[in-house]
């Protein structure tokens, strides 16, 4: 004899269906949702956001400065490639930027609990 597993729970209050139009409208509570949902959900990856911003941010980087000179050389300032080239070229070195700040700050954290960890045996006497 089979046993049903147990549904999951829904984040939704109510669910109403129309079968005259076939549609579904699912209803939210107030309450917020769990953060450990959206994790499932996306499985894992929001997390690697840190991780992909730095290469994402040289290949912006390289299309916004070949769009730019090809803009240049081309077409009058002020042009949508020129603009485009621009807009791509200053989001790459942003995110090149943002990237390099976020290592440089996970290694000072990092740092700063290795010494956490590593100072009350620096106090021990040794005999």
């Amino acid at each position: 004899m089979d046993t049903a597993a147990p549904l999951p729970t829904v984040p939704y209050d109510r669910v109403r269906v129309n079968m005259e139009r076939e549609e579904v409208f699912l209803e939210r509570s107030a309450l917020p949702l769990d953060p450990r949902l959206i994790s499932t959900i996306t499985g894992g990856v929001e997390a690697s956001c840190r991780d992909c911003l730095l290469p994402f941010g040289l290949l912006m980087s390289i299309i916004g400065l070949a769009a730019t000179g090809v803009a240049g050389v081309r077409d009058p300032p002020g042009s949508v490639l020129s603009v485009l080239g621009w807009v791509l070229l200053g989001s790459g070195v942003l995110g090149v930027a943002v990237s390099c700040l976020w290592q440089q700050y996970r290694s000072r954290k990092r740092c700063g609990s290795w010494t956490l960890l590593m100072e009350p045996e620096a106090k021990k006497a040794v005999i």
